[in-house]
């Protein structure tokens, strides 16, 4: 873990100070959109925070075949991207892109509460992750997004490296982060507690939160 940057305690620690910097900034928004699975308990308290909506946004990154890990593109129910500098096997692609497919159908089912191109339309927008690397889910999903007419899509996120931020900001009207590290050793490095969620863990979540989904 980097000893000179500040360890969110858990996503929901991120969740309450990333929803702190969003009304110390004024933010103003009509609904929260957060992606699976990580992305849903730091959005949850910031849909609370803010009195807004929270559904979910269903995009799986596309892992490289040598390090399933490493975020070399994305993928979404409709749509996928691929980062610039990747050259890959059109075989391995096609098949990453079908699995990955398949587990966002599964996903649709078992979760629930997910945006629709009607809900977003017109929409002033806070999406929400528990953390960007390559920012390759988050730009598939402001691509989607912008093709479906959401007025305004506010990026948030606990941490983003500096070199990605910069990509981000191309797209989104506005990017805010807490922590943009220049030598950035992974999201898990900046929480003392990064467990994987589990599907269970995503439902009981969208349950309990105290904003109820549109949906």
């Amino acid at each position: 873990m980097p000893s000179d940057e500040y360890i969110f305690e858990d996503r929901k620690d991120a969740g309450i100070q990333l929803a702190d910097a969003l009304l110390t900034l004024g933010i103003k928004a009509d609904i929260v959109l957060a992606i699976p699975r990580g992305g849903v308990p730091v959005g949850m308290v910031v849909a609370d925070k803010l009195e807004l909506p929270l559904l979910l946004y269903l995009v799986r990154k596309i892992g490289h075949p040598f390090n399933d890990e490493y975020a070399m593109g994305a993928v979404s129910e409709h749509d996928w991207i691929l980062n610039e500098i990747e050259h890959v096997d059109h075989k391995y692609l096609n098949k990453a892109i079908k699995k990955e497919r398949k587990r966002i159908e599964e996903m649709k089912e078992i979760f629930g509460h997910v945006a629709t191109e009607h809900e977003v339309l017109g929409k002033r927008i806070v999406l929400v992750d528990d953390g960007i690397a390559t920012g390759t889910c988050i730009l598939l999903a402001m691509k989607e997004l912008r093709s479906f007419n959401a007025e305004e899509i506010i990026v948030a996120s606990p941490v983003c490296p500096l070199h990605t931020e910069d990509k981000i900001r191309q797209m989104a009207d506005k990017l805010i982060t807490l922590k943009h590290p220049v030598h950035f050793e992974g999201i898990g490095a900046y929480y003392a507690d990064f467990s994987q969620l589990t599907d269970d863990q995503v439902i009981e979540l969208m349950k309990r939160s105290p904003i109820k989904a549109t949906q």
